[in-house]
């Protein structure tokens, strides 16, 4: 029997800034790349197992938004079954 890893836990989007510097309080300072990209503890670690090969499935919520879209995109396309993403209401910041 293969190994199934079911991963409970959060998936989210993180929007990641890198800056050429830390700023100093109360410092703007502009950013240099920006990226936006899959995050949440438990969908990174599905993540890492289904790159390796393992198969993976997860039980979360996520808003049914645009937001709650790319994020069951971006576990399916990582190959992250979604049968238990439960998909309602939206987004918190959002309302």
């Amino acid at each position: 029997m293969d190994a199934k890893v079911l991963g409970l836990g959060i998936a989210t989007i993180d929007y990641i800034f890198v800056v050429p510097q830390f700023p100093k309080p109360n410092e703007k300072i502009r950013c240099v790349e920006f990226e936006i990209q899959g995050g949440g503890n438990c969908a990174n670690t599905l993540t890492t197992l289904s790159r390796l090969g393992l198969a993976t499935e997860i039980i979360t919520k996520i808003g049914n938004d645009n937001i709650g879209n790319q994020i069951k995109e971006t576990l399916e396309k990582e190959g992250i079954l979604t049968k238990y993403l439960i998909q309602e209401g939206r987004n918190h910041f959002y309302r």
